[in-house]
């Protein structure tokens, strides 16, 4: 019997995808199920809920691996189907994304790949969490969920890119917007209360 939590995510793909093995896909489950369930959770806000996600997005990993081309890491791609699968899942549903805010915003190591990044930055450590919290929860899906893999997750322009599957500067520009359109609500609705 093969010892596949020595093999690389590549060559478990490669024995699931031509020997149908499910002792590998096991293996993949092993690796992925706390990291797909977390990211379920954060995006549904229900344990029961990101459980069951988690066995139908590993369903859906399953049944798409013959189309995982290797230019991107597994990680990223299991990411993608994760947090597509939970958007379907909210938009299907009618609910809204709440974002956990706590330290998000305020990450020293942050490296900011555009001059407006710290400004934005700067301007969301004014803002109190509760009126952040209800400005995320007015943005549409994209918005929210950009922001959340951009600050949040820290992820680079280029993972964004290969989640979304949109080019360099298509995520830049929703970037743009959805920080846009934070700093407006805020300006409209609570600038002028008192921090």
């Amino acid at each position: 019997m093969k010892k596949f939590n020595t093999f690389s995510d590549q060559e478990l793909v490669d024995e699931i995808v031509k020997a149908k093995n499910m002792n590998a896909f096991g293996e993949i489950y092993e690796r992925y199920a706390s990291i797909v369930y977390n990211k379920a959770l954060i995006i549904v806000k229900n344990k029961q809920t990101a459980e069951d996600l988690t066995h139908d997005i590993f369903i859906k990993i399953y049944f798409n691996l013959p189309k995982f081309k290797a230019e991107a890491k597994l990680s990223t791609w299991i990411y993608a189907v994760t947090y597509n699968f939970c958007i379907d899942y909210l938009r299907k549903n009618k609910k809204f994304i709440e974002i956990p805010l706590e330290n998000n915003f305020d990450n020293s190591n942050y490296l900011y790949d555009d001059e407006n990044d710290e400004t934005f930055i700067n301007e969301l450590k004014q803002i109190k969490l509760t009126h952040l919290k209800e400005i995320l929860h007015q943005l549409p899906h994209k918005d929210k969920i950009i922001l959340l893999m951009k600050y949040q997750d820290d992820m680079s322009i280029h993972e964004i890119m290969q989640i979304l599957e949109i080019k360099e500067s298509a995520v830049k520009m929703r970037l743009k917007r959805a920080k846009n359109k934070v700093l407006a609500i805020y300006n409209e609705k609570y600038k002028n209360e008192l921090l």
